[in-house]
């Protein structure tokens, strides 16, 4: 949501979700860069504190009031789905998990508490690989999900027409997700978005070069203020609320529909809530894959679905936007880096882009001029093919 691409902002915040992979470019040289480097001036940044193993999620919050520390997030992974769950006043444990099940089928198994601590702190974590927490509470083990009948429909690649078909294999070799479907609604008093991306016909996840990762983000933009484009925290008094949903205290899951294989297919997953270089009209909302070439086949092409439910602000609607981009890992890779969470350290190097393909697809373009809730789509051909809004929403 910060890109495209940062140099230097302030303090930035976020969940780090440390993981590995074997993507399939050769890696662009990284620059070596002491510890004493920090190009974004971070101070402050989020680590997950590991539990022993997983529990349901009020054990986990029943564990949490008792460390001490402010928790920003509990974070779950039940293999074939994983996320977060950020406590806000305008919504229950129990809300919550009911919005989950009705979604999802399913709970949460929580294996993480979030937590933020200054940077030099974070960063002798990582180095010392701190021993799992015991959470005092009995393992969980949650039954696969199973999308609502509502959404079933995102578990499968829309059919491609002729031309898009034509299209995709003039575009072999591409790692940008063929087809985008996107709703945009009220649920339940929150902002409530489920994306879901398909790769097939010639798009290949594989296909992301070594180093980089991608984020996937839906933009809100407040069109009574479009001269408002000066960068936080530089902005209006309550910038953020003056919205149709609130960029912070979000939950949000990665659904992967490839059942046998979602357990070892670790894509690095991260909530991107650095936005300190973002305009103050606007609101990202915005999830990103470390590791998206680990995303699996399934159901005739490779996907994921993504869900983000946010506070409500105080506007019935905002104008939206959609992008999904390609970020560099290498500075993530830095001494400096190497202890901040995955939203702070992912693009603030632009990197070495080796392909001809270009590195962002829109999902969502501003020429809609689309305001939001209420809406749904289609978005076919890499972006460049058939949009098609869906109704009923």
């Amino acid at each position: 949501m910060k890109k495209h691409i940062k140099a230097a902002v302030a303090v930035g915040l976020a969940l780090a979700v440390a993981v590995g992979g074997s993507p399939a470019y050769a890696a662009a040289t990284k620059p070596d860069v002491a510890v004493s480097s920090n190009p974004q001036q971070i101070q402050a940044t989020r680590v997950t504190l590991p539990l022993a193993h997983p529990v349901k999620l009020k054990d986990a919050v029943s564990f949490a009031s008792k460390l001490g520390t402010a928790v920003r997030a509990f974070s779950f992974n039940n293999g074939d789905i994983e996320g977060e769950y950020s406590p806000s006043p305008d919504q229950s444990v129990d809300t919550f998990l009911a919005g989950f099940a009705e979604r999802f089928g399913t709970q949460p198994e929580v294996t993480g508490v979030v937590i933020e601590v200054p940077l030099e702190q974070a960063r002798m974590r990582a180095q010392a690989r701190s021993a799992p927490l015991d959470p005092g509470a009995a393992a969980f083990d949650a039954p696969l999900a199973t999308l609502s009948a509502k959404l079933e429909r995102f578990a499968t690649p829309p059919t491609a027409t002729g031309g898009e078909m034509s299209r995709a294999a003039a575009a072999a070799g591409d790692w940008r997700p063929n087809d985008v479907e996107g709703q945009i609604t009220n649920q339940n008093g929150r902002a409530d978005f489920f994306m879901s991306y398909w790769w097939h016909s010639g798009s290949v996840p594989a296909q992301m070069p070594t180093g980089f990762g991608a984020e996937f983000q839906i933009d809100l933009t407040d069109s009574s203020r479009p001269s408002e484009t000066s960068s936080r925290p530089n902005c209006a008094v309550a910038y953020k609320e003056n919205m149709w949903a609130k960029n912070y205290d979000w939950n949000w899951a990665l659904y992967k529909p490839d059942y046998s294989a979602a357990s070892q297919s670790t894509v690095g997953a991260y909530a991107d809530i650095n936005d300190l270089s973002d305009p103050c009209n606007r609101n990202s909302m915005a999830i990103g894959m470390r590791y998206p070439q680990k995303i699996q086949a399934a159901n005739g092409g490779y996907g994921v679905m993504i869900w983000l439910s946010a506070p409500r602000g105080y506007r019935t609607s905002s104008m939206a936007t959609g992008v999904v981009q390609a970020v560099s890992d290498s500075f993530c890779t830095t001494g400096a880096g190497s202890g901040m969470a995955l939203t702070d350290c992912m693009g603030v190097y632009a990197g070495s882009w080796p392909l001809s393909t270009p590195m962002t697809r829109t999902t969502l373009g501003a020429t809609r001029n689309w305001s939001v809730p209420a809406k749904c789509w289609q978005s076919q051909g890499k972006g460049l093919g058939t949009f098609t809004q869906l109704t009923p929403c």
